[in-house]
C-alpha cells in the first residue's frame, strides 16, 4: 500500500474522520490531509508522489507526536537544543534534490515538499 492509501483507509470512507485526540483524517479529491485542530500537519497527493508537511508556527509535541506518527517510514521528526529537524531519505526544496539520508533544518520554509522515495 501507498502513504496515500494507508491514510485514506483511515477514513473508513467518510470525508472526515477523527483518528486521534484533537486530530482528523480528511478527503479532499486527489488529496488526504492529516489535521491537527484547524492545521493540516500533513497533505498526500492521490499519485504519493508528493506530501507536504506544516506546522504553521505551532512547533508543539503534539505536533510532532502527530507528524511522526503518520509520516512514511524513513521519515522523522526531532528537536534538538530548541530547533526542529526533519530526517528523510529524500527531500526536495525548491526542485533541487538532496542526498538520501540527511537532515533539513527546520524550517528553510514554513511548507516543503518532500518526494516518496519507493517512487524514486
Amino acid at each position: 500500500m501507498s502513504l496515500y492509501h494507508d491514510l485514506r483507509a483511515l477514513a473508513q470512507g467518510k470525508k472526515r474522520r477523527k483518528i486521534d485526540n484533537n486530530t482528523y483524517v480528511e478527503l479532499h479529491g486527489n488529496y488526504v490531509v492529516i489535521r491537527l485542530h484547524k492545521t493540516p500537519i500533513l497533505t498526500v497527493k492521490k499519485n504519493n508522489s508528493k506530501f507536504w508537511i506544516n506546522t504553521n508556527g505551532f512547533m508543539t509535541a503534539t505536533t510532532k507526536a502527530r507528524l511522526n506518527k503518520y509520516l512514511p517510514s524513513g521519515y522523522k521528526i526531532f528537536q534538538k537544543q530548541f530547533a526542529w529537524f526533519v530526517k528523510c531519505p529524500v527531500v526536495v526544496l525548491s526542485a533541487h534534490k538532496k542526498p538520501a539520508d540527511f537532515i533539513v533544518k527546520w524550517p528553510l520554509v514554513d511548507r516543503f515538499q518532500a518526494e516518496d522515495p519507493a517512487l524514486l
